[in-house]
């Protein structure tokens, strides 16, 4: 994720400052991997068009979708949507931002995906995204103006990084030709970023790369991974409620149906009120 100096948002930066950590093998792109792969690289594609026909209207995309924490002062109000606009947006002066981060996302996010499936990755993904922005947004409100913005997704990446990690600690990746156990790559991005932060907070000076919100992705994915917490189906736990609900209300209707059923036959069908005999139509229908 990359830092800029708002308003005009400086597309400057970099993404997890480790060069060349791919997995050994070449493992075929998972589906969740994949969409989101081609979700980012489109909208990217749109966003370097824009940035080409008309520079100023691209700056000012880029301040309303981007971790942008003078739009929160300045209208104060919550700009929730940059929390994940922000994540498809990547430095149009540099076609190695994005492509440095969709490599990332393809090797290790391909190995995540295979652990834990399409939907609980999803949620990992999109968890780190979140963390790292609210991370990022928090330190700049908390140091002050002049506040710097952020664009990419190093920290929805690095939180990819950090839950594999600690899945799979032993997995081997490959180090500028080094094999090194993919839990030592983790420490290592994470422990760079962390002390790059300190060294910026210290000496009072501004750094182009947004080091908290690949903290903050970081600590997401391994903190769920570590708590377990990245085994729960959230989507399958809201199909499952809303199935319950569902049965709820058609074992209230059926309770419902047939007392009405016994005051027809008690006092005839006079004796229901409109909305009563709307709701016997309806049932009617329904069983048709």
């Amino acid at each position: 994720m990359r830092g800029s100096e708002a308003p005009r948002g400086n597309f400057d930066g970099g993404g997890p400052q480790m060069g060349g950590a791919p997995l050994i093998t070449m493992p075929p792109i998972t589906p969740m991997v994949k969409r989101i792969v081609i979700a980012t690289l489109a909208l990217q594609a749109l966003f370097y068009t824009l940035f080409l026909a008309a520079p100023g209207v691209a700056r000012g995309a880029a301040d309303w979708l981007s971790i942008n924490p003078k739009i929160w002062v300045e209208y104060k109000a919550p700009a929730l949507w940059q929390f994940v606009t922000s994540g498809f947006l990547h430095d149009p002066k540099s076609v190695f931002h994005v492509l440095w981060n969709m490599l990332q996302l393809y090797f290790f996010g391909t190995l995540l995906e295979s652990i834990v499936g399409s939907r609980r990755f999803l949620a990992v993904y999109f968890g780190a995204l979140v963390a790292g922005s609210f991370l990022h947004l928090s330190s700049e409100l908390i140091g002050g103006a002049p506040y710097a913005s952020a664009i990419g997704a190093s920290g929805a990446v690095m939180g990819v990084i950090a839950a594999a990690a600690v899945l799979r600690p032993h997995s081997r990746v490959l180090l500028i030709f080094i094999p090194i156990p993919l839990w030592v790559l983790a420490v290592g991005l994470v422990s760079i970023d962390f002390f790059s932060a300190l060294s910026a907070w210290a000496s009072g000076s501004r750094t182009f790369v947004a080091h908290w919100a690949h903290i903050g992705g970081a600590v997401f994915g391994g903190l769920v991974a570590w708590r377990g917490w990245i085994w729960i189906d959230w989507g399958e736990r809201f199909a499952k409620r809303r199935a319950e609900k569902v049965e709820e209300r058609r074992q209230d209707d059926d309770q419902r149906l047939d007392e009405l059923l016994a005051k027809v036959h008690k006092d005839g069908i006079q004796s229901l009120s409109k909305a009563e005999r709307e709701f016997l139509n309806r049932m009617s229908n329904r069983r048709k």
